[in-house]
């Protein structure tokens, strides 16, 4: 089999990655630690969350690839159903935002390159990490997988621009 669909993937995590950078260089910087209510997620925590997300889900879980970045984003950037701690608008409990963004960065590339190594047949598969039992049953085959996390950063963008809108 080809690698057609294999470049469609690709080709969607990379104008996904775009979309959100240029989403990400909006936010002002007075701004990055906005919530719109206690305990929600501010653009700061948004843009970490999609780092981890991007690097433990899709590079390690549905990619088998290696973590790229700090093992403390689990802790810090998880929802708390999967043992994050509960966002907050103080400073001192995250990294920078140049820090995050370089994050980003790095599990996005991790991403191309593991989907390089990919042929379409491998699409129709399981998912080739090791998911904790616990995450199973909302994964499915590998196609579906990557297609929901692409939605899941849609979702994230979204509501960072709509922080970023709204405190205009």
């Amino acid at each position: 089999m080809g690698k057609e669909r294999v470049e469609v993937y690709s080709q969607m995590f990379k104008a996904a990655a775009r979309s959100l950078k240029t989403e990400s260089e909006k936010v002002p910087e007075d701004k990055r630690l906005h919530q719109l209510a206690d305990d929600k997620g501010h653009p700061l925590w948004h843009m970490g969350h999609l780092a981890h997300g991007q690097d433990l889900i899709i590079n390690q879980w549905l990619l088998g690839g290696d973590s790229v970045v700090p093992a403390e984003y689990g802790a810090i950037f998880a929802p708390g159903v999967m043992g994050g701690k509960t966002p907050t608008a103080n400073a001192d409990d995250y990294p920078s935002w140049d820090d995050v963004l370089q994050n980003y960065d790095k599990a996005c590339a991790k991403t191309f390159e593991l989907l390089e190594g990919l042929s379409d047949e491998d699409l129709l598969g399981d998912p080739k990490g090791d998911l904790p039992e616990q995450a199973k049953s909302f994964f499915g085959k590998l196609d579906e997988s990557l297609i929901g996390m692409a939605l899941h950063e849609g979702h994230h963008r979204g509501q960072i621009a709509l922080i970023t809108a709204l405190n205009a």
